[in-house]
């Protein structure tokens, strides 16, 4: 059996210009905390093993800042998942693997 594989992730917020109507441009970005993910190498799906580390180091959870129903895109050769609304496809902040 193969060790587990820890990364380190790190979550950005956006402050956004604009609105649903008009479309939105990220203005600036926020450095927050960063938090551990663990691979065992039996995860079928990297980007929701790494949202749920997220939010169960109460990094994704506060409620003002992100919505429970996110949609990740992902840049597979940046290490970067984008967190976008699923209603409106507002930018709400992406995960950067550090």
């Amino acid at each position: 059996m193969s060790k587990p594989k820890t990364e380190t992730w790190r979550l950005y917020t956006y402050d956004l210009w604009g609105n649903d109507q008009d479309g939105y441009e990220v203005n600036d970005i926020y450095q927050q905390e960063q938090f551990e993910v663990e691979f065992t190498g039996q995860e079928e799906d990297e980007v929701k093993r790494v949202i749920q580390a997220g939010i169960d180091q109460d990094i994704l959870s506060d409620p003002t800042m992100f919505s429970w129903q996110v949609d990740p895109q992902v840049d597979n050769t940046d290490g970067i998942i984008y967190l976008v609304g699923t209603d409106n496809q507002q930018p709400m902040g992406e995960l950067r693997r550090i």
